[in-house]
């Protein structure tokens, strides 16, 4: 799993970007933000691919030497609300149309400042 840490400020719209060594991009992908790591914690931010029931405004996958780099597009609503400094997230991806559970291609905290 890759571990990766993100800054950014409270309400302003970016693309939180990463790589994952091989090619998921036909898999579902969910990004989560939540306040805690529990894993019954509410879901404060979501971020899908189309497989997944998303789209290419939500987070998208593209595969090229090797890599699959994701690209999940917060808006401004996503974050204005925030009052808390650190929230922790992680990404999952699943087969289409398989049952199994997802697997946790990355994690880690969301720092998200003042403005």
């Amino acid at each position: 799993m890759l571990k990766k840490n993100f800054g950014i400020l409270r309400g302003d719209p970016v693309d939180l970007v990463f790589s994952i060594s091989g090619d998921i991009t036909a898999k579902k992908i969910i990004f989560v933000v939540k306040a805690s790591k529990d894993l019954t914690g509410a879901r404060l931010i979501e971020k899908k691919n189309t497989a997944a029931g998303g789209g290419d405004t939500q987070l998208t996958a593209t595969y090229t030497s090797g890599k699959t780099k994701i690209t999940v597009k917060l808006l401004k609503e996503d974050t204005q609300d925030f009052i808390e400094e650190t929230y922790y997230h992680d990404t999952t991806s699943q087969p289409v149309g398989n049952a199994t559970d997802p697997v946790t291609i990355s994690g880690g905290i969301l720092t998200i400042d003042k403005d």
